[in-house]
């Protein structure tokens, strides 16, 4: 089994929300372990003591003390250059640091697994650069010296998990990348492409919209091939990353691990929003849903916000299910409120600026607009229009 870790920030402000993020990682299969690294002891303990003994079985201490280990039994104990051995007595999980082909070749059968570091140049450390070339990783993956105990560590991403495999690792760590950022006011408008005689090509919808000061945008490209999504998608990122905008491709995993997108929208009939979040750790996961027990699947599931829809019947989606208006939205939202489901929520379909009041005071986050925007005889004013009415709201 090719394991994912998470490995957490050294210094977080906010140890509540990093303990609900590290549960629901654990929770939703995102990650099978979390490496609990702090900048102190009396940091770790905090962040252990917000943590159900349930979940010590999956978690491991950097620097882990003697107190630490016996006041939270069950955790497991990663040894670095710091803390190069285990507190006297422990019997449990162990793993530790690597920075050379050499090391691992020292490794004893007491070390459960170990991080092999950098594989790649770092996302989260500025010129902490691979120490490794593809043909010395190649040659000790030959060798076996690359294994099931070794984890990959070091720049690694959702579109790295494949190659890290075909080399023999056996799993991969993630720092930055493994923690969603919150999901800001720029989730309260998003565009979803589609074409029209005036804007043939989906990325002059995607265009208009950032224009208009829309922050993200989703490609939805449904008659076409991968290869297709990929082209159009890439000149759709570099648009986003230039706007400071997020991206999104509907449907395609293969788009999305192809292209570097934020992230994949998933409809009911896509992939499951599981088997995704397993290939995509990094990325963002968006569901379609039409009932509150789509949004709880969608949530237990990983999905880190949902499309809920349809307010009224659209032109520019296929295969729709029951038309929700306000009384649906008002009662579905608040059924999955109930339930402690605290995921976003945008609504969609069919909805024109004059409604956006309305929905908005019926419980969604935002809403999605395509031919509101693009059908119009000004997308980028309709565009800036739209969000004043979001913004007055």
């Amino acid at each position: 089994m090719f394991r994912l870790i998470a490995i957490t920030c050294p210094d977080t402000v906010d140890l509540c929300r990093e303990a609900a993020l590290i549960m629901r990682a654990l929770d939703t299969h995102r990650f099978d372990r979390v490496h609990i690294r702090k900048s102190n002891a009396k940091l770790t303990e905090s962040l252990l003591s917000l943590l159900p003994e349930s979940y010590r079985p999956m978690l491991s201490v950097h620097n882990a003390t003697a107190g630490i280990v016996d006041r939270f039994p069950g955790v497991g104990v990663h040894l670095t250059g710091m803390t190069p051995e285990a507190p006297a007595g422990f019997k449990g999980m162990l793993s530790c640091s690597c920075h050379s082909i050499a090391e691992l070749q020292l490794l004893g059968n007491d070390i459960d697994y170990a991080f092999l570091s950098p594989v790649f140049n770092s996302i989260s450390k500025a010129g902490y650069r691979s120490n490794f070339t593809p043909d010395e990783l190649a040659e000790a993956s030959r060798q076996g010296v690359i294994n099931e105990r070794v984890i990959a560590l070091g720049g690694v991403t959702s579109s790295r998990l494949a190659e890290l495999q075909s080399l023999g690792f056996g799993g991969a760590a993630m720092l930055g990348a493994a923690w969603p950022q919150p999901i800001g006011d720029e989730f309260n408008l998003q565009f979803i492409s589609h074409t029209n005689d005036r804007w043939p090509d989906p990325i002059d919808g995607i265009r208009l919209a950032l224009a208009g000061g829309c922050r993200w945008c989703q490609l939805r490209m449904k008659n076409s091939t991968t290869a297709d999504r990929i082209a159009a998608g890439r000149e759709a990122l570099r648009l986003c990353n230039d706007a400071g905008a997020t991206f999104i491709i509907d449907d395609d995993v293969d788009a999305v691990l192809a292209t570097g997108a934020h992230g994949v929208h998933l409809g009911k009939n896509d992939m499951p929003v599981g088997e995704a979040r397993r290939i995509l750790p990094d990325k963002i996961i968006g569901a379609t849903a039409n009932t509150a027990g789509d949004i709880i699947a969608a949530w237990k599931a990983g999905a880190d916000y949902v499309g809920l829809g349809p307010y009224r019947f659209t032109t520019t989606k296929q295969g729709l299910s029951p038309v929700l208006g306000l009384d649906g939205y008002r009662s579905v939202v608040t059924e999955a409120r109930r339930a402690g489901v605290d995921i976003h929520i945008v609504a969609i379909g069919g909805i024109t600026q004059e409604d956006i009041p309305s929905i908005l005071s019926a419980g969604p986050d935002g809403v999605a607009i395509s031919g509101a925007i693009l059908n119009t005889t000004d997308p980028v004013a309709a565009t800036s229009d739209i969000l004043s009415a979001i913004r007055n709201h």
